[in-house]
């Protein structure tokens, strides 16, 4: 269960220079025939598992929607940097236990899969975790507790659960670059895309008893879609930006 909890004004600009350039970038090289084109188009459908059908005027568009996902949510990342909401974790779930099964589900095909090691590599990046704890809750509204809990994580896009089914891997990537994360925070916003975009391979891959309705994924993909458009409305605050996507 989840809570969102509501935190700081998601419209204010971080007052960080690395965040700013990013920001920069982004409205400078912007398509604006391509702005145009998703601020006004209608979500038709999919085509397939990956391309979404789009309209706009009498022109159909096909949209890979794991590149529109990516793009869509490295942007919020940018613009609410420092200025997260929280989904609060009704039950804190243990770091050294996230990091575990993420370990296990990277070397599940290795032959040199070993449990004491995973034991060290978790116990160590569970300390990590927590020595940047404040850090991570500032910037990222990630909430690490003193006992070695995840309590919170950030919401990215409104009204959008991300996919908690990869919050194990998206630890275990924090820890493997804590030096990295510490000197440049845009390696960790980038990080963020792990846990809230679904790659063309979740996408392809079945889950559970292998039957995996499209009506799942279809849910998603509209929601992404009027996210997108509804942020390309808002683009004369600077909210959005688009740039060349394939």
């Amino acid at each position: 269960m989840f809570i969102l909890r509501k935190r700081r004004n998601p419209k204010e600009s971080a007052n960080l220079t690395s965040i700013q350039d990013l920001v920069a970038d982004i409205d400078k090289n912007f398509h604006a025939g391509l702005l145009n084109t998703v601020r006004h188009c209608v979500y038709i459908g999919m085509a397939d598992d990956v391309f979404a059908l789009l309209q706009h005027g009498t022109h159909l568009y096909l949209a890979n929607v794991v590149n529109l996902s990516k793009e869509l949510m490295y942007q919020q990342v940018l613009r609410r940097f420092a200025h997260f909401n929280a989904i609060q974790l009704s039950n804190p779930a243990p770091l050294f236990e996230l990091l575990i099964l993420a370990l296990k589900e990277e070397y599940a095909n290795s032959e040199c899969e070993n449990d004491d090691f995973n034991e060290k590599v978790a116990e160590t990046s569970t300390k990590l975790l927590k020595l940047k704890a404040e850090m991570l809750e500032e910037f990222f509204c990630i909430s690490i507790d003193r006992n070695g809990n995840l309590a919170s994580l950030p919401v990215v896009l409104d009204q959008y659960t991300p996919d908690m089914d990869r919050v194990p891997e998206f630890m275990l990537s924090l820890a493997n670059d804590y030096e990295l994360i510490l000197q440049n925070f845009p390696s960790t916003q980038a990080k963020l895309h792990v846990y809230t975009v679904r790659t063309q391979k979740q996408i392809n891959s079945p889950i559970g008893d292998g039957l995996v309705p499209i009506s799942r994924f279809l849910i998603h993909i509209e929601h992404l879609v009027m996210e997108f458009n509804a942020a390309a409305l808002h683009s004369k605050d600077k909210s959005f930006k688009v740039g060349g996507l394939a």
